[in-house]
């Protein structure tokens, strides 16, 4: 029974096809999204190296930070080109690549590029504006739920 049940769903391609279709789909999506941005990233890419070997000039007296802020530079130029050079389809494999190959990196990196968005959310005032636009009345009054209605404990 088992067996005509999976060749049902096979045919009529079953909840797992659809479910690939739209994956498929929506990663097409971002490619075409991705490609029409991509000259601008490797753009700001290169404007960021250029800044970090300036930077770099800027401070000659702090010692190695020259040759550490041209070997930055170099692999952010390098990163560019890769940019510039790859398909979306191409730089998605790579990373899903490297996030299996080092997984501690990537969970690092991840709680990283979390923290600076929140801190960069933060410091515009979004997260307060977020927080405080899902605050329960009762709470923005100054009372908690646990104190009732009005009453304070």
């Amino acid at each position: 029974m088992a067996k005509s049940s999976r060749a049902g769903q096979r045919q009529r391609g079953g909840d797992g096809a659809r479910r690939h279709g739209l994956f498929e789909d929506l990663l097409a999506m971002a490619g075409t999204l991705a490609g029409s941005r991509k000259e601008y990233a490797a753009a700001k890419l290169e404007t960021l190296a250029e800044s970090v070997r300036e930077f770099a000039a800027a401070v000659p007296e702090i010692p190695n930070l020259e040759s550490y802020a041209s070997a930055a530079a170099d692999s952010l130029e390098g990163l560019a080109e890769y940019v510039n050079e790859s398909d979306f389809e191409t730089m998605v494999r790579d990373a899903r690549d490297f996030a299996r190959e080092h997984p501690v990196v990537t969970l690092a990196g991840t709680i990283a590029a979390g923290l600076v968005a929140a801190q960069m959310m933060h410091a515009r005032g979004g997260v307060g504006q977020v927080v405080q636009s899902f605050t329960p009345k009762s709470y923005s009054n100054g009372r908690s739920r646990a104190s009732g209605s009005g009453a304070n404990a």
